[in-house]
């Protein structure tokens, strides 16, 4: 079920919220992101809620669009939908957790997809619960910087680009599916840019259902490897995923999830089969110099990245 406000004309971005029964912390959420600054619209994604989450985005935001799920998709699939709904140019999404900082992080944030290259932006975010510190923030602004990956509940990408690569890999159920995208957009000739703007606050909750966590995170280690390495270095670096997991189910004191996440990993290894289409040798090699290096100028990585995918509307850049 849709609730659309329109706009005229489009908008130049659309902050996206997923959100499943998180009502007391969603309100926050979009009080932030009504106050940019900018032609911007909002849109949540209700996936199946039962605590009045779709009622108090009517009642209390009427200026956000709103499309409920009756059945829960999940969170993966949720964000494939809302960016073939979005009719912004950039889509921004930050968790129904997750507060801007700044009225004017937006539209700064558009500004820094001023390179045809840059495909998303990594914007800088802070959780808040865990740590003081920030992630993915640039060094500096007297270059363009490129990372690995972003997170999800800060980033902004370019929609046509995100369409054009086919969305986020559903099958990763949750969790893992960012670096994947990435890692696939880069393929594709283009960068994740580290941002300037002032850290995004999120307020992961601390109470987690690690198992589940540690769970994906081997399974989807393992789906990534198969998806994305090229031969011959796929078998090396899925032995490599698995012993570094092993490890992890020891130091974690959780080896029932962990081992449970690797079975399913290789499982899936077969029933996604389909889904193998690695990435060129020279992109991987590089980006996994990115994920060492955590920052690296553009101009350094062009001599590694392929020629842009050409888009629909004929271009590389909007």
């Amino acid at each position: 079920m849709s609730e659309q406000h329109p706009t005229s004309p489009p908008p130049d971005a659309t902050i996206v919220v997923t959100t499943r029964n998180r009502k007391d912390e969603l309100g926050r959420t979009l009080e932030s992101c009504l106050s940019q600054q900018g032609n911007i619209e909002v849109l949540v994604i209700d996936d199946a809620s039962d605590d009045g989450t779709s009622t108090l985005v009517r009642e209390q935001f009427p200026g956000v669009r709103l499309e409920r799920n009756e059945v829960s998709r999940g969170l993966i699939a949720a964000r494939n939908q809302a960016a073939g709904l979005a009719r912004g140019r950039i889509i921004f999404s930050i968790d129904d957790d997750a507060v801007f900082t700044s009225e004017d992080t937006v539209e700064r944030v558009l500004r820094e997809f001023d390179h045809p290259r840059v495909g998303a932006v990594a914007m800088p975010h802070i959780h808040v619960t865990d740590s003081p510190d920030v992630g993915t923030r640039a060094p500096d602004d007297r270059r363009i910087y490129a990372c690995s990956s972003y997170v999800g509940t800060a980033h902004a990408l370019r929609r046509d680009l995100f369409l054009a690569l086919g969305g986020y890999h559903a099958e990763f159920v949750r969790q893992g599916e960012e670096s994947d995208l990435c890692l696939r957009l880069m393929n594709a000739g283009y960068i994740v840019r580290l941002g300037l703007t002032p850290p995004i606050h999120h307020f992961p909750s601390k109470i987690r259902n690690l198992k589940r966590q540690y769970y994906f995170g081997a399974r989807n280690s393992l789906l990534h490897v198969w998806i994305n390495v090229p031969m011959p270095l796929m078998p090396l670096h899925a032995a490599k995923m698995t012993l570094g997991w092993l490890v992890n189910a020891v130091r974690l004191r959780s080896p029932g999830a962990v081992l449970t996440g690797l079975a399913a990993g290789y499982v899936s290894m077969a029933r996604y089969a389909r889904l193998r289409k690695p990435v060129r040798q020279r992109v991987y090699l590089a980006a996994l110099r990115l994920s060492r290096a955590k920052a690296v100028p553009l101009d350094d990585l062009l001599p590694d990245l392929p020629e842009p995918l050409p888009l629909p509307d004929g271009g590389h850049a909007s």
